[in-house]
């Protein structure tokens, strides 16, 4: 089967409910699935990528307000 490339978001800057299930999620994914987590925490995003080998991830800034979407 070919690789697919799935990237998760999450924009909690600490553990809660979701991040418990997503966690879950990342674990029980197939190996042929590459996991890119993009998050605005570094603590949960490093958190999430240790439930699954040779995660991806990306720390962006947070978005406050429409202004900050640009």
């Amino acid at each position: 089967m070919s690789a697919l490339h799935l990237a998760v978001y999450t924009d909690a800057t600490h553990r809660g409910g979701a991040e418990v299930n997503l966690s879950r999620v990342l674990a029980a994914l197939p190996g042929f699935v590459h996991v890119t987590v993009v998050g605005v925490d570094d603590e949960v995003v490093d958190w999430l990528c240790g439930f699954r080998p040779e995660t991806a991830s990306l720390v962006l800034v947070a978005v406050r307000d429409r202004r900050d979407v640009g």
